[in-house]
């Protein structure tokens, strides 16, 4: 045996999930009103469970609920199909009497679902019970094992919940105990009323007492049903009870119009009965629609629409094949399933709307509604089973795993492709982690892009192209092309991730989405050490020689260190010597000059200082609005700042992305089995390499 502490997955039967709650049904009875504070309404008991082995969806094996390790509250809500929004009441006691656990309270809902609870049993709807279970605990008894619950020894293989909470119970028209039959009790008589009929269609009345006979007519009964009439069924022996007590009461017969009349209720529950059976018969043939295997035994065992809906979803699954009269019975669809682990990550709902149509949203729905909620656990078990898996385990384990990845299928073709999902999750959660980093230097780098890895070359055309003059009727003189080049070469950078063991444990859906949002913050970081390196190593770049370098006290970044630095920028001259007519357009500068640039830049007047004589003191600012400063943390110098050109007129630097891929690629990489784990990698393939030193100019900012 090994007792296994449950991921807080949806466990529910009927198919109805609600919370991290597992159903287990019995029955339910209603009866008369109650006294003292609750006076005047509606109560009820039910056996909501009976202590034995019952059957859910989600799991292959019986499952055994541990009365001993459930606690409770007694005044819990009562709702209808474990629907919060459907209240119906709330319990009053809460007590376990030999192996079954029961709860009694009051219809104190003042809703429509209350009123269909009452106005149903009164007709002879048998309603049954069921409760809903936060599970906490649950041991696998082996298939050589046996183990003793709530009095009972049971043999393995199962499932038992030792530790659980009730949460809520509920009136349900199915539940997970088929054994169980409801006893409704008449709101107004406090009388026992079967689901059976009392009505069969044969000869029970031929014997019946005569003056019962005539008793029964005086309450409205015809002949014919009379003659019908089985005195030894359960409405049977009850309108007999009332027959037997109307001889010794000393009040006088009803007559046939008096409308408590219970026969004719009796009669009325029996064709409400009827045609509720029709109508569960044509919606299981609408949902079935052509599976005779699975329509048959769900009017054989009397299911709900719903769970013959369900077992027909559970069997199309893995097989995508047309089947029956040629239809297709469509699988979980690898986008639905994707959209659905999306929305149940948090993702923007806009970006959902987007990226899936209608269509698909809609199954994600469903596939959410199935699994009761979309978490890690359920993404992973939906593409195991999706891929033939079958067990009855659910938690993440090595199997499901291997499973979820098509390994363990016996065609070798899998239905689900969980790697590719697992990455179009991380792609779509990978630019809020890129773009939270620093992005200062796409302002004034060029941007490039490359086919291979191969060390390219960047030829710049020059040109003795200035006009000259042409004489009359001469000869326009051909010009000189000459060309300068550069060079910079992509490279691979990337990080491996995983969801680990422990994240499938707490069962962490935000694994998907936290751990792409940290492969693209680690790309964008790399990029950004990558380009301001290569920035900074700048000993050959800006130069005296080269006619980009200022040096000084006079080269501070002020009115006139940057009045300097736009002289020396605008007499940067081409290869012929003539003056290049660049316009500077970014001040790059360190977080500790940021004030001082948009001071200069942004005040609408400045004084220049020194003697007091008007003259002196401007009352205009020329550099207002002339630049956009650009702010990096990656420059470390507190004192150095530079003048850039824009890229599309000449660039300084460049950075150059493979197939013109700017942000990094997330993959989901082989699943680490020994460890249980899954790994995910990104890389990103980008070069980053200085062009020409006339597009910059760096001040020095001090002596």
């Amino acid at each position: 045996m090994n007792t296994l502490p449950m991921l807080p997955m949806m466990l529910c039967a009927n198919g109805l999930h609600n919370g991290d709650i597992c159903t287990f049904s019995g029955t339910a009875n209603l009866m008369a009103a109650g006294a003292g504070a609750n006076a005047g309404l509606a109560k009820f008991d039910m056996d909501l469970y009976n202590g034995g082995a019952m059957r859910f969806f989600w799991s292959e094996l019986p499952v055994v609920v541990d009365l001993s390790g459930m606690s409770h509250r007694n005044d819990s809500p009562v709702f209808r199909d474990h629907n919060p929004s459907l209240l119906v009441g709330h319990t009053e006691r809460v007590w376990i009497e030999g192996s079954k656990l029961r709860v009694s309270g009051v219809i104190s809902g003042g809703t429509t679902s209350a009123n269909e609870v009452l106005q149903s049993s009164k007709n002879g709807f048998p309603w049954q019970a069921s409760m809903g279970a936060e599970i906490e605990t649950v041991e696998e008894v082996s298939k050589d094992a046996s183990v003793t619950v709530n009095g009972t020894t049971f043999s393995g293989p199962l499932l038992v919940v030792r530790k659980s909470k009730l949460m809520e119970a509920s009136f349900v028209p199915i539940g997970a105990d088929d054994s169980t039959i409801a006893r409704l009790i008449s709101a107004s008589r406090g009388s026992s009323i079967s689901p059976k009929s009392a009505l069969p269609n044969k000869d029970k009345g031929k014997n019946m007492n005569p003056e019962l006979k005539e008793w029964l007519k005086a309450q409205g009964m015809s002949d014919a049903d009379i003659k019908s009439f089985d005195i030894e069924s359960p409405t049977g022996k009850m309108i007999k009870a009332s027959y037997d007590a109307s001889l010794t009461s000393s009040e006088p017969v009803p007559t046939p119009a008096t409308p408590t009349s219970i026969v004719p209720d009796a009669i009325q529950a029996q064709r409400e009965t009827a045609a509720l059976e029709a109508e569960r018969i044509g919606k299981i043939s609408t949902v079935c629609a052509g599976n005779t295997s699975i329509q048959a035994k769900a009017l054989r065992e009397g299911w709900s629409s719903d769970r013959a809906e369900l077992e027909v979803l559970r069997a199309s699954r893995g097989n995508d094949a047309p089947q029956g009269n040629g239809g297709k019975m469509k699988p979980i669809h690898a986008k639905a399933l994707e959209a659905s682990a999306l929305i149940a990550g948090g993702t923007d709902p806009m970006v959902i709307e987007k990226t899936y149509d209608e269509q698909t949203l809609e199954a994600a729905g469903r596939i959410a509604n199935e699994y009761g909620g979309m978490n890690l656990s359920s993404l992973f078990l939906a593409a195991a089973r999706q891929n033939g898996y079958t067990g009855h385990s659910t938690k993440v384990n090595r199997e499901v795993l291997e499973s979820a990845f098509g390994r363990l299928n016996a065609s070798g073709f899998s239905t689900i492709d969980i790697g590719g999902i697992l990455s179009n999750i991380a792609n779509k959660s990978l630019l809020n982690g890129f773009n939270g980093v620093e992005q200062s230097w796409s302002s004034f780098a060029e941007i490039g892009t490359a086919n291979d890895f191969k060390t390219m070359t960047r030829y710049r055309l020059t040109a003795d192209a200035k006009f000259e003059r042409v004489a009359n009727g001469g000869e326009i003189k051909s010009g000189t092309l000459g060309e300068e080049s550069y060079t910079n070469k992509v490279e691979t950078f990337g990080r491996l991730f995983g969801i680990s063991r422990q994240d499938f444990i707490n069962d962490d859906l935000g694994a998907l989405t936290a751990i792409p949002r940290k492969l693209g913050r680690g790309a964008s970081l790399k990029l950004n050490d990558v380009f301001w390196a290569s920035w900074l190593d700048d000993a050959a770049f800006f130069t005296t020689g080269n006619k980009n370098y200022i040096t000084g006290a006079a080269t501070v970044l002020s009115i006139a260190g940057l009045s300097a630095a736009i002289t020396k920028f605008r007499r940067q001259t081409d290869a012929n010597g003539d003056p290049m007519g660049l316009e500077p357009v970014y001040l790059v500068v360190p977080p500790e000059l940021e004030a001082t640039a948009r001071e200069i830049t942004n005040s609408t007047s400045v004084n220049s200082g020194g003697a007091s004589t008007a003259a002196q003191i401007p009352n205009a600012n020329i550099y207002g609005g002339r630049f956009q400063i650009i702010v990096s943390s990656y420059l470390t110098n507190t004192t150095a700042w530079y003048l850039a050109a824009n890229p599309m007129d000449l660039a300084s630097i460049e950075v150059a992305f493979l197939n013109n891929r700017r942000v990094p690629y997330v993959e989901q990489s082989d699943a680490d089995f020994a460890n249980l784990g899954v790994q995910m990698r990104g890389y990103f393939d980008f070069g980053v390499s200085k062009q020409d030193h006339r597009a910059a100019v760096k001040s020095k900012g001090a002596v």
